[in-house]
């Protein structure tokens, strides 16, 4: 949160924008950071145009060695009980899952490979050296961690309670460090429910 803190006055990190306007900002040239997901890379770069040279980079760490991002997830389940769709279903899977069909996926949305069978040449290899703006998510596989949450079943309203208090102790009216103690006493609180 000191970052935090750092970023919004000395480099004036808005609080106050909701995410189309601060997407709006950045794609238009009136907004020089902007982060997001993998599977947004295709749609910023179609927006940025010509406007001005886009570039990706990986994702601040403190420890680079050490340090892991959370990775989403996604799963395929087969429910129904036909032998004949179970047989489609599963060749389907199979496709998407597969590193073809990862390729796929990547260029048109510029997503993380789940695959990592994907890296090689015959796949994703010139894609990405000819295309360094969308290999930026391949090179931080090393950092893939598990998808962070807490116990019981208040994360979403643990993390909407956080952002306000972060938002506070951004703009000044909290310091970060009575901040830190205000998150904790959130989770701790919600985790009981």
């Amino acid at each position: 949160m000191k970052m935090a803190k750092r970023l919004h006055y000395e480099g004036g990190l808005r609080t106050d924008l909701d995410r189309e306007t601060q997407f709006a900002a950045f794609t238009e040239g009136r907004m020089g950071l902007w982060g997001l997901l993998p599977a947004g890379a295709r749609n910023m770069q179609e927006r940025v145009g010509d406007a001005f040279d886009l570039h990706s980079h990986p994702f601040t760490v403190w420890n680079d060695a050490e340090d892991k991002l959370p990775t989403g997830g996604n799963a395929a389940i087969i429910t129904t009980q036909d032998a004949e769709k179970i047989a489609a279903a599963w060749e389907y899977i199979k496709f998407v899952s597969g590193p073809r069909g990862q390729q796929v996926t990547a260029e048109i949305t510029g997503n993380l490979p789940t695959n990592v069978q994907v890296l090689g040449t015959e796949y994703m290899g010139a894609f990405y050296e000819a295309e360094p703006y969308y290999a930026t998510p391949a090179m931080q596989y090393h950092r893939a961690g598990p998808w962070s949450g807490y116990h019981g079943t208040q994360s979403e309203k643990i993390w909407r309670e956080q952002a306000s208090t972060i938002r506070v102790a951004i703009e000044g009216d909290a310091t970060p460090e009575d901040g830190a103690v205000e998150l904790k006493a959130i989770a701790e609180k919600l985790m009981t429910r």
